[in-house]
């Protein structure tokens, strides 16, 4: 069994090398969500240039026909009085409102596309950075605890030195022994969580879950300065993604009001057309026939077609005051996230802090412990209780760290800061 757990966790003859950045950037370059949003993007920018050609560019089109075989034509051949040829061109050079919509929708939804990108990003990079810090973590977990496991180790065969030679009571080595099994089993515990964020750092880009490859520790060069309540307020609201979306949506139902409200009036056209025919056939064919055409156009819409223009004129505005409502909403929402991020960011960094002083005071005092123990100055109840200690603020020092460091990325994710900056 042990065998086969060895072999099932051996590392991979292909490991790599990864800092966090690096890790990143590989997320990114193999996510399939990514990718979906790109190839979104792609299919807006096609559209936009669609639309673009249909407002800007005149539609054209050649067309060749010819009876081959007729009730009238008893043979198979290429006539010119079976045949005709057209060269056509038209455009439509005004229709109220309506010529320039799709365009703009198409502008409207490129620039949506870009942002929904950028928005997945912010949020695969996250993932990434979660997924990079918990490898860490519980690396550094499974080395305080196996230290942890090798005191009371030490300890434990200690007490049962000094039971034999009468100077521990048989209830210190049952304690001793009791806490050198425990920390064994948080060992194990502690590789197992170890093991699990491995597979899940290799799953975020697309490796085989049994490879262990080297991760770089987090330098602390993020902890720069943040910035303050309403300064960050103000930077949010201005450039988070998400309400920059909601008011391209509040754009687009202005545009279809536009649209609904012009259907009320007079709907007119003016459209040009060019066409040639009898040209390119393959037989003898007569002198090109032009043809030109501008026309003008006037519908006036009344009776009771004005009824279903008056449901729908009412259903795009209640559309755009709903999402008016939506991005005032939003807006105090984007306040609220980021006050409350600015007190947990300053609660984590002085969490940090204190793990840090309680880390050092913690090992002093254990080892203080120690050196009394071993003079036999302190019960195997301080000793116990000071490892347990030291272990406590060991593992809270190295989740604090790596909790701040998420949680720095998390408010800047909800200020619109880029994280691949």
């Amino acid at each position: 069994m042990k065998l086969l757990l060895f072999l099932f966790f051996i590392p991979s003859l292909w490991a790599e090398k990864y800092d966090i950045d690096s890790y990143v950037k590989k997320v990114l370059s193999v996510s399939n969500e990514i990718k979906y949003y790109e190839e979104n993007l792609q299919l807006k920018k096609k559209a936009s240039a669609s639309a673009f050609a249909a407002l800007y560019i005149p539609s054209a089109y050649y067309k060749f026909s010819s009876d081959l075989y007729s009730s009238s034509k008893k043979n198979f051949s290429l006539q010119k009085d079976y045949s005709s040829s057209d060269l056509v061109f038209s455009y439509d050079i005004f229709s109220n409102l309506s010529s320039s919509f799709d365009f703009k929708k198409s502008k409207i939804e490129l620039d949506s596309a870009n942002r929904d990108l950028w928005l997945k990003k912010q949020e695969v990079i996250y993932s990434a950075m979660k997924k990079y810090c918990d490898a860490l973590k519980y690396a550094k977990l499974l080395e305080v605890n196996k230290a942890s496991e090798k005191s009371y180790a030490d300890e434990y065969e200690k007490a049962s030195q000094y039971y034999k030679e009468g100077l521990r009571s048989y209830s210190d080595l049952l304690k001793s022994k009791l806490n050198y099994k425990n920390a064994k089993l948080y060992s194990v515990y502690s590789e197992n969580a170890y093991k699990s964020s491995l597979m899940e750092l290799n799953y975020g880009i697309y490796e085989d879950p049994l490879n262990k490859n080297e991760l770089s520790d987090i330098s602390q060069e993020f902890l720069e300065k943040q910035l303050g309540y309403e300064e960050a307020v103000k930077y949010a609201v201005e450039n988070r993604k998400e309400l920059q979306n909601l008011k391209a949506e509040e754009k687009y139902l202005i545009l279809e009001l536009k649209k609904k409200t012009g259907d009320y009036l007079p709907l007119l056209n003016l459209s040009a057309q060019y066409s040639r025919g009898g040209i390119f056939n393959f037989s003898p064919a007569p002198s090109p026939k032009e043809s030109y055409l501008l026309n003008l156009s006037l519908k006036i819409p009344f009776g009771s077609e004005l009824f279903s223009k008056s449901e729908n004129y009412n259903l795009a505005y209640t559309a755009l005051e709903r999402k008016k409502r939506e991005i005032a909403e939003y807006e105090l929402k984007i306040k609220k996230e980021v006050l409350i991020l600015v007190l947990e960011l300053d609660y984590a960094l002085e969490k940090y802090e204190v793990s840090k002083t309680n880390s050092e005071i913690s090992k002093n005092n254990l080892e203080i412990i120690k050196q009394k123990y071993g003079e036999g100055k302190a019960s195997v109840l301080e000793l116990i209780e000071a490892q347990k200690d030291d272990l406590s603020a060991q593992s809270q020092l190295a989740e604090s760290f790596y909790d701040l460091y998420l949680k720095r990325a998390e408010y800047k994710k909800a200020l619109g800061i880029d994280l691949e900056r």
